[in-house]
């Protein structure tokens, strides 16, 4: 799956899907159900190439950088990829003390 993230609500992203993504691909990511993510974007449709759709709440923790942090450190202490990193912090990766970052939830 290769979704283009195109920008972060408070409680939602809004994305743009790419060749061969399904709802059910994107469900599986972002550990919503298939169901909630056609009734938020309000389609009973396929997804399509090119089009933009929401996922909401996909994290549901923030940390605040400490110092002597490093996105490995935090990742390794919340049992989370580098990719589920950026996934849910608009594909960022910079961090600095201080910083706000999201956490996916992994409950």
């Amino acid at each position: 799956m290769s979704i283009e993230l195109v920008s972060r609500r408070f409680d939602t992203i809004i994305l743009k899907a790419q060749r061969g993504d399904t709802w059910a691909k994107v469900a599986e990511a972002f550990n919503v159900s298939e169901n909630i993510l056609k009734n938020e974007n309000r389609t009973t449709k396929e997804l399509e190439s090119g089009q933009y759709f929401v996922v909401p709440q996909i994290y549901s923790k923030v940390h605040i950088i400490q110092p002597t942090e490093t996105l490995e450190s935090i990742c390794s202490k919340f049992g989370i990829s580098e990719r589920e990193f950026k996934q849910v912090n608009s594909g960022s990766s910079f961090l600095y003390v201080g910083k706000k970052v999201y956490l996916p939830d992994k409950d």
